[in-house]
């Protein structure tokens, strides 16, 4: 019979934090560590704007780009603001920024063109590049020095083929932020080898430890070689509502309408209602927020330490902590062997799980009491 599935599709698979999470929902009483959105409510002020919005009946298309008000509130609502970026033509809102992401490298990526991704990276970067025809190079970054990517190193990795680098700070899945220096060696590296920078900067808010989010379009050069990917699913807790946007040059966003025009039409109405409310609001829930994230945070890191056989880098950002615990086998076999602790934990590559603590204080506290538990049985 004919072969209907194209060789790209038969590649693809279900990603690692899925299939941990449909096996630890089969099973009882699990504490889950892994789904990384926010356990905290959608703001309230958001949910009354998108209420609003429905009540009006205010259900039907909006501009492909997004509502107007929505691109102008980020223009000038947003940590893009000192960049200055044109509502018009120089902002796209997409479902989410997986949607930005995806279109991006349909516009950006021809059949062979090789895009640099530091490792560990986020799970889902390998896969869009590859859907887009292009080529996912991974250059690892070292846990000694804190998974910070290293210009020299990505350097060795270009070739005639490479495009782009992306890169994601603060990072999933690792926690780290980038200092200024680092983004300028890489800023540096694109400039001399003309290579666009896709900036993932989802977590922006979300810091600790009394860093920096630098954005690297605000460096010399790189505004009109950068394309930003930003939403608000994590600081307003929005993640259904798949409202993200990104930000950029004309040249390289207006080919993103065309795409976006063919794929989904427009982002979800009152969902954008409700991201304009997030941004012209008290933003006072953010700190809240990231306050309660640091709390567990710091619990984690403490009860971590103590733990034998585990290794790890104190995050400054997101809400990850990247683990390696070597003695349990392979990070597929110390997650199935959490897993019958009874926590949920995503074996993240070949070194290291990922620990998120996108969960009550209460029910990571006992997490960590069931880890303990086991490795001290197992060391």
């Amino acid at each position: 019979p004919m072969d209907w599935i194209n060789e790209k599709a038969k590649t693809l698979r279900q990603g690692a934090i899925r299939a941990m999470f449909d096996k630890a929902s089969t099973m009882d009483n699990v504490i889950s560590m892994g789904i990384g959105e926010p356990d905290m409510a959608t703001p309230e002020l958001v949910c009354r704007a998108g209420n609003e919005a429905l009540e009006k009946g205010i259900t039907h298309y909006t501009p492909n780009a997004g509502t107007p008000a929505l691109r102008r509130a980020i223009a000038e609502k947003s940590n893009l603001k000192g960049v200055g970026y044109d509502p018009t033509t120089e902002i796209i809102i997409t479902n989410g920024g997986m949607g930005a992401l995806s279109l991006l490298f349909l516009v950006l990526l021809n059949p062979g063109d090789e895009a640099l991704i530091p490792a560990p990276a986020f799970l889902s970067y390998g896969s869009c590049v590859h859907m887009a025809s292009g080529v996912p190079v991974f250059v690892p970054t070292e846990q000694a020095k804190g998974f910070q990517p290293e210009p020299d190193v990505l350097e060795r990795h270009i070739t005639p083929k490479t495009k782009l680098i992306l890169i994601n700070s603060p990072q999933n899945p690792t926690g780290t932020v980038y200092p200024r220096e680092t983004l300028q060696g890489i800023a540096d590296l694109a400039i001399r080898h003309d290579l666009i920078v896709v900036s993932d900067e989802i977590n922006e808010k979300i810091i600790f430890d009394g860093e920096e989010h630098i954005s690297i379009a605000s460096l010399p050069g790189m505004r009109e070689r950068t394309v930003v990917l930003n939403g608000f699913s994590k600081a307003y807790a929005m993640t259904g509502s798949r409202i993200g946007y990104a930000a950029g040059p004309e040249r390289l966003i207006a080919p993103i309408y065309c795409a976006h025009q063919y794929s989904a039409m427009c982002p979800c109405t009152y969902a954008q209602w409700g991201a304009v409310a997030a941004l012209r609001g008290p933003q006072g829930h953010i700190a809240d927020m990231v306050k309660e994230l640091d709390r567990r945070r710091l619990m984690l890191l403490d009860r971590l330490a103590a733990m034998p056989g585990v290794s790890f880098v104190r995050p400054k950002g997101a809400f990850y902590i990247m683990v390696s615990i070597p003695g349990l086998g392979t990070p597929m076999q110390a997650a199935e062997f959490l897993l019958d602790a009874g926590l949920a934990i995503v074996p993240w590559d070949e070194e290291h799980l990922r620990i998120s603590y996108a969960n009550s204080y209460e029910n990571l506290s006992i997490a960590m009491d069931r880890m303990e538990k086991a490795l001290r049985g197992r060391f």
